[in-house]
């Protein structure tokens, strides 16, 4: 209903003459709208969507790096009661006395070695 009631508007308003005119100049403008839009939209996904994609890969590179990384560490044993209890370093077996105290001062040094 509204586009009968515009084009009786634009009918009386220019003229029979002038309609065909005016039709074909808006027809013109709006494909350069549509060629300008579709410019635009593809310098936009020239300049996003390559980066984008780059940037895409590489976080699901770091993703599957950290992924298998905390597999790995929740693949782990723990240590059973037995590792817990031995000692990492083989005991000395010899041992020299200590002759002195290292925290006393040197002059109770000279009293306790004379």
């Amino acid at each position: 209903m509204e586009i009968l009631v515009v084009g009786a508007l634009a009918l009386l308003l220019f003229g029979p003459e002038q309609l065909p005119q005016i039709a074909r100049q808006i027809g013109k403008v709006l494909g350069d709208l549509r060629k300008g839009s579709s410019m635009i939209r593809r310098e936009w996904y020239n300049a996003v969507y390559p980066p984008a994609e780059e940037l895409r890969r590489e976080v699901n590179q770091y993703s599957s790096e950290m992924s298998s990384l905390s597999k790995d560490a929740f693949s782990l044993q723990p240590p059973t009661s037995e590792a817990l209890t031995q000692s990492p370093v083989a005991p000395e077996t010899s041992i020299a006395p200590r002759t002195s105290n290292p925290s006393a001062p040197k002059d109770a040094q000279k009293k306790t070695d004379e």
